[in-house]
Parts: structure tokens; sequence; C-alpha cells
């Protein structure tokens, strides 16, 4: 009898763990205008999302009011990691000339619908993940600088200035414009590297062995194997990330999933046999996730999320 019920009490368990994050809808958003939706995030107020192509060219901006595509710039590299403000979003683009690569940051005004040049035409110029206040760190140079792009700030202020970079296959911390090489794991391939949202720890994933969540510190906290793509809920209390396959040349699988940092559970979020969902990313309410599938469509899935 006492083994029947410790059964019983674990299959209940395990119920309630597997009910704690759960999907409500998923909806496929409609694009008119553009061909393909890569690597899409939410704007601050989630009133839309940005994305762009697969190769990084372009930005665009889609409007759940209007249902309408605004195209933001259809410049080079803009769409790579651009940093989301209250109001502006800041993008790196580049041109070549003579054989050479050039790399520009731009401030764009969403009310407004314009672009102003923070820095232009510079061989090494880098816009590393970082937690946004009214003010954007850019390295030139290995050099960081700290620029004024915006008069909200949707952040404390007493959050640090910190930020990371990934130069070669080092992790770097950015605090108060000095550069300390942190490397948590050792010598490695250190990917999709990025803060928290309280500024205390770090996200990244190192080589095949998944992701890690780290102190400022570099000391590891604890690890979601197959993990690609992490990222921090607004909350911190989870991390959505995909498990994706190849063979070596094209993906053949990858799905969604969230990781519950306090009941060290994983959730997954989709299954299809016809769709490679990739690329996840957190709405700022925490209860949704955009992400893209290889043939670029754009999806949502609201989530009900038992805390």
């Amino acid at each position: 009898m006492v083994k029947k019920i410790s059964i019983i009490l674990i299959v209940a368990l395990n119920f309630v763990l597997a009910q704690k994050v759960s999907v409500k809808s998923t909806e496929t958003i409609q694009l008119k205008n553009s061909g393909e939706a890569f690597y899409p995030k939410f704007t601050k107020d989630d009133s839309g999302i940005i994305f762009t192509s697969s190769n990084y060219k372009g930005l665009s901006l889609y409007n759940f009011a209007t249902k309408r595509e605004e195209v933001i710039t259809t410049e080079q590299g803009a769409g790579f990691r651009p940093q989301i403000m209250a109001d502006n979003i800041v993008y790196r683009k580049f041109d070549f000339v003579n054989k050479l690569k050039y790399f520009t940051v731009k401030n764009y005004n969403i009310e407004n619908k314009t672009a102003k040049v923070l820095i232009k035409n510079k061989r090494t110029l880098k816009l590393p993940n970082q937690i946004v206040t009214s003010k954007i760190l850019l390295v030139e140079d290995s050099v960081p600088q700290m620029i004024k792009v915006s008069e909200k700030s949707l952040q404390k202020a007493s959050l640090p200035n910190i930020a990371l970079l990934i130069e070669g296959d080092d992790l770097l911390l950015i605090e108060n414009e000095r550069k300390t090489k942190l490397n948590p794991l050792g010598e490695g391939a250190y990917v999709w590297a990025s803060l928290s949202n309280d500024g205390t720890k770090i996200l990244f994933t190192f080589g095949t062995q998944g992701a890690f969540v780290c102190d400022l510190n570099g000391n590891v906290i604890l690890n979601v194997k197959e993990a690609h793509y992490p990222k921090f809920s607004p909350d911190d209390k989870f991390i959505s990330y995909m498990i994706d396959k190849d063979d070596g040349h094209v993906f053949t699988s990858s799905d969604i999933f969230i990781y519950s940092i306090d009941d060290k559970e994983s959730f997954r979020i989709t299954d299809t046999d016809n769709k490679i969902e990739m690329y996840p990313e957190w709405s700022n309410s925490g209860d949704k996730l955009v992400y893209n599938t290889t043939q670029g469509e754009l999806i949502i899935s609201e989530l009900e999320i038992k805390k």
C-alpha cells in the first residue's frame, strides 16, 4: 500500500509540474509585404515585433494594432542583434569600401520614423548584448564607450552599466566601460550570451554542452543540456530555448522549450513534424513567445504560466 501511494504521489507531482507551463494559443502572423521573417523580437511595449531576413539584411516592424509592416531600413547587417529601447531601436549596419567592411551605428526613433547616425564608418565597431536604459554601450577598437540615445528609460536607474561581448571564442564582461575576460568554463566556444533583467546573472551556450547560467564573477549556477539560443524571461524565473538538429548542412529539426529555474524542469512549447521552429524571444509581459520557422514564418505562442 505504501508503494502504491508513493507511485500515485509521484505521478500527481509530475502532472502538476507538466501543467505549470502550457500553451494557450498559437498564431502565425500573416505578413503581406515581407517574404520572410527571422530573429523576431517584441518592442518594449509589446505593441509590435521587429524582424529581419535570414542574412540580417534590413529591419522591419510589424504593428499588432494596424496589422501592417513598416520597413525600418534595408541596410546590410541591420538585423543582427538590434538593441530595443523605450522609444528607439539602435542597430549596426555595414558597407564595403574598396573591399573593406565599415560599420555604422544608427538610432531609429519609432515614433517619428527617423534614423540618426551615432558613430559611422568604423572598421571595428561592436554593439554588445546589454541592459538598455537611456544609454547604449558601444565598443570601438576594443574600447567601450557609453552614448545617451533616449530621454526615456524603462529600466531601474540603479542597474549597473554592464554588457557582454564575445571576441573570438572569449566571453567578456564590460562593467562601467571596463572589459574583463570571464570564460567561466575555460577555453571554448561561447555563443548567445545575454544578461538577466536584474543585471546579476549571465546566460550563454557553451559548445555542445547546452546553456549555462553564471553570476558576474563566473561562478556557474545551472546547466540546461542541449539548450541553444537561451533567453531569460522578464522575471528571470524561466529560460526559453530551442533544441535544434542538423545534418552538417541544413537544420533537420528544432523545437521550442521553456526551463523553470525554480523547479529545474523543462516544458515543450512546440511539437510539430512539418515545421522547424527557432530563435524564441519573450514578450515583455512574460506571457508570450515569438519565434520563426526555417521557412521564414513568424509565430506567436501565448503561454499560461502558473507561479
